[in-house]
């Protein structure tokens, strides 16, 4: 019968580990620090896919709750009410979670978009028969084009597409008149 001791490949095989690099304090500090980097890059990429998936559906509830209070105003007033109840609570929150988003781009580093997108599968007629909630004008800076695409006060256009896009948003006065003077007020400053 055959011991383990009998075997030359496991023998001379006892390493201290003591003596290993990643022992050190250093080394695992150094390593800690690497590691983190790299969780904070990617931390940051799914910050910004967070971040418009969140903008996408605070306007897309919006859009739901005032499509449902138009449709229940003739066959359920109560309803009605308090979806409007409803809704009022719901975009407080989403004026309260906009302020935070906007002073999150306004860090170092950011890389993302407060604009929205399009929730797959959702028909997108619903969002657009609904003028967009006021934070996301006031605190984001968002407006829709006539369109539909959303535009953001705070990304900078060439002086072209300036002189265009306020062409179009009068022309097609998509935009409330508040919005307009802030508009107007963002092209004389840029």
């Amino acid at each position: 019968m055959a011991n383990v001791a009998d075997f030359d490949l496991l023998k001379n095989t006892h390493v201290d580990i003591g003596d290993l690099l990643w022992t050190k304090p250093e080394y695992r500090d150094a390593m800690r620090l690497h590691f983190g980097l790299l969780r904070a890059h990617e931390e940051k990429t799914h910050c910004n896919v967070e971040i418009k998936r969140l903008v996408t559906f605070m306007i897309d509830d919006h859009a739901d709750y005032q499509v449902a209070i138009r449709r229940s105003e003739l066959t359920d007033p109560d309803l009605a009410a308090e979806l409007r109840r409803q809704s009022q609570y719901r975009s407080q929150l989403h004026g309260q979670i906009a302020e935070h988003l906007a002073l999150t781009s306004k860090l170092e580093g950011f890389t993302g978009t407060l604009l929205p997108g399009k929730q797959n599968g959702r028909d997108s007629a619903i969002t657009l028969s609904v003028p967009l909630p006021s934070w996301s004008t006031e605190v984001l800076g968002i407006w829709r084009a006539s369109d539909g695409t959303y535009r953001s006060m705070f990304i900078r256009p060439n002086e072209t597409e300036r002189s265009q896009l306020a062409q179009q948003e009068f022309a097609h006065r998509n935009v409330n008149e508040g919005g307009i003077l802030k508009l107007m007020e963002w092209l004389d400053l840029n």
